[in-house]
């Protein structure tokens, strides 16, 4: 039986995501605030803030993280390969993934508040932040480049930034809010620039197939096809703003913080799509 946390929405999506792909039925789901007492007595001393749990109901044994995870999904349809990969020398890398996963659950997708704290917290993880930071951020830039690439293959649209051009006109009001994240203490301005990055890449994620369409036709941002630039930018600026109004009060910062952001955010996008079509 998958045990998980029914306060996080990545949790919850992940193990509800099994229950789709038939990895495991319905009944074999348990989230934690629904175990008895005891179990959950249980649970939370076996970390289960730093991890899903597996248990098994007839015995009692209990195991976390991802050797957990290959021990439940042994019973599946992919059972060979989760007791292939259990066995042998992936292991290692597999729990290492988990756990940063694991770790960055909050980042993936912030829950809701509700006035009170989560009784499956994870541990605050500095490295595993930061490295989360990075990756998000670095695939921000990656898309941007490539969308500034894209248009230099296109002799209409070579600017004097070059391939730099979409980068610097989205990316640099996102520099205020970041360096805002210096006023943050006790660990909230690590978190908060965490979120920021996550935000970003959600984003950038949006841009990433009109960008990838632009480099192999390089006139797919004009004429006809120009405004799916403004209706990418559009989508992009919907979600990210969603993500950052719900993780801006996850964090418990003042509404402050979401103006900010939002007036940054949409300059840099408008800069990206509206104004340079004028140019």
């Amino acid at each position: 039986m998958l045990v998980y946390d029914g306060d996080c929405p990545f949790c919850s999506g992940l193990s509800h995501l099994g229950v789709r792909l038939g990895l495991f039925p319905e009944q074999r789901r348990l989230a934690f605030q629904d175990a008895p007492p005891e179990l959950a007595r249980r649970f939370r001393e076996a970390d289960i803030g730093n991890q899903m749990l597996v248990l098994d109901p007839s015995t009692g044994e209990l195991k976390g993280g991802a050797a957990g995870l290959l021990w439940l999904l042994s019973d599946a349809w992919i059972g060979p390969l989760a007791r292939l990969l259990a066995r042998g020398p992936l292991l290692r890398p597999i729990e290492a993934v988990y756990g940063f996963i694991s770790s960055n659950r909050r980042l993936f997708a912030a829950p809701r508040p509700r006035g009170v704290a989560c009784a499956c917290e994870p541990d605050d993880s500095p490295g595993r932040q930061w490295l989360f930071t990075a990756l998000c951020g670095l695939f921000a830039v990656l898309v941007l480049l490539l969308l500034g690439r894209a248009e230099r293959l296109d002799p209409g649209r070579n600017g004097p930034l070059g391939a730099f051009g979409p980068l610097v006109q989205a990316g640099w009001p996102w520099c205020l809010p970041a360096l805002l994240a210096g006023t943050l203490h006790g660990g909230l301005g690590r978190r908060y620039l965490a979120h920021l990055a996550a935000t970003a890449a959600a984003g950038a994620l949006i841009l990433l197939p009109l960008a990838a369409a632009a480099l192999l036709w390089p006139t797919a941002l004009r004429g006809a096809f120009a405004p799916l630039l403004q209706l990418s930018c559009a989508a992009a600026a919907a979600l990210m703003f969603a993500m950052q109004r719900r993780r801006v009060a996850y964090l418990g910062l003042a509404r402050g913080w979401l103006a900010r952001w939002a007036v940054c955010a949409a300059f840099g996008l408008a800069t990206l799509g509206w104004l340079r079509e004028l140019g």
